[in-house]
């Protein structure tokens, strides 16, 4: 359960804020974060607070989905210079995927496999099928 951790990826002060509550705990080593908003601050911050894992939404591989059906606000770009900035800390990354969304075809979905291939996500937390 990572309730609570999702203001690591919100800003520096959140990051801060997320590893001095959670030091020690069952949950220290693991926060939620936004693609979008890291920063090599933030992700040192996480490192520092004991962090081993950041789970972030990739939601989906295809933009057009993840930014127009979703209006998720993250690129791919986001998404691989978080990763990198994560794993240059050490810090392992879990996703969050979602397939067969409305208007999601199976060139998508394999979009999301290689996207999570590509950032070396160590754990795929929630794989949501809709439809």
């Amino acid at each position: 359960n990572l309730a609570g951790a999702d203001l690591a990826g919100a800003n520096l002060a959140g990051a801060y804020l997320v590893g001095a509550h959670l030091a020690g705990s069952d949950l220290a080593g693991a926060h939620l974060a936004r693609a979008n908003l890291m920063d090599g601050e933030i992700a040192t911050a996480l490192s520092d607070a004991g962090c081993r894992v950041a789970h972030f939404g990739i939601e989906s591989g295809n933009e057009a989905i993840r930014n127009g059906l979703l209006g998720k606000g993250v690129t791919r770009e986001d998404i691989v210079g978080a990763a990198s900035l994560l794993r240059e800390r050490r810090i392992k990354i879990g996703t969050f995927n979602m397939l067969n969304l409305p208007g999601e075809n199976l060139l998508n979905g394999w979009e999301t496999v290689f996207i999570n291939r590509r950032i070396r996500a160590a754990l795929v937390s929630r794989l949501t099928m809709t439809r």
